[in-house]
């Protein structure tokens, strides 16, 4: 599979709609290009950004602790226009779990 991909491949590999992807893309949550036809390209070399129930089911918390998280900036993530928080790292999440159990 090419690295840049259309929303319709994404919306596929990430379970949402090619709506969403462009959205996300539009608003700079994930990496993507324009064609010149105007056509968005992902970076399908990424991780789907969590959003904060995702990100409360894997870590075994509450969704408002998970938002708590990430408007203290203890997670990496980013508001989009809509006003949703999105977690962009995963692997950062990974690591503050690991340092939970110790």
């Amino acid at each position: 599979m090419s690295r840049w991909v259309s929303t319709g491949v994404i919306a596929h590999l990430w379970q949402i709609t090619p709506h969403r992807a462009a959205a996300w893309a539009e608003s700079g949550l994930i990496r993507a290009h324009r064609t010149r036809g105007g056509h968005w390209r992902i970076d399908s070399q990424q991780e789907k950004p969590l959003s904060m129930t995702e990100v409360a089911a894997v870590c075994g918390v509450s969704r408002r602790t998970a938002l708590r998280w990430a408007q203290q900036g203890k997670i990496p993530a980013v508001r989009n226009g809509n006003g949703t928080w999105h977690l962009l790292d995963g692997s950062a999440l990974w690591s503050m779990m690991k340092c939970a159990d110790d």
